[in-house]
């Protein structure tokens, strides 16, 4: 399965078949993104994890199945340029890894309904990217 992802939004399948599944991340956006995948049981919704998580809370309606780490965008050079002195540091040693790859990850979907989230902070306001069932 292939994930598209941009500011505030994945383009990925509706349905999956259960199982393993290859998942790559492709991000069409101007800003960094990664994908964290929660299993969300029955009569939960992303929406109301994002709170959850918002108010510093963990639920315990979520089981976290982690994803593929960051894909940058590009050009890579402005967005890092534009970063706090601490960020670059640390953003740096990421691009020197994800410089040439296209993140990828392995995850066993059990039967049940997911969301996926980007928990990258938004250069303008700081908030998680985005939330998506």
């Amino acid at each position: 399965m292939t994930i598209m992802a941009q500011e505030f939004t994945f383009d990925a399948p509706d349905t999956l078949v259960a199982g393993f599944t290859r998942v790559n991340l492709m991000n069409h956006g101007v800003q960094p993104h990664h994908i964290v995948f929660a299993r969300l049981d029955s009569g939960h919704a992303v929406g109301q994890l994002l709170q959850e998580l918002g108010a510093e809370k963990m639920p315990g309606w979520v089981t976290w199945l982690g994803g593929p780490n960051i894909a940058m965008p590009r050009p890579r050079r402005r967005w890092l340029s534009s970063r706090p002195a601490p960020m670059r540091r640390y953003a740096s040693s990421v691009l020197l890894m994800a410089r040439h790859t296209l993140p990828k990850a392995m995850a066993n979907f059990a039967p049940g309904d997911y969301g996926f989230i980007c928990f990258v902070p938004d250069a303008k306001d700081g908030n998680p990217m985005c939330g998506t069932e």
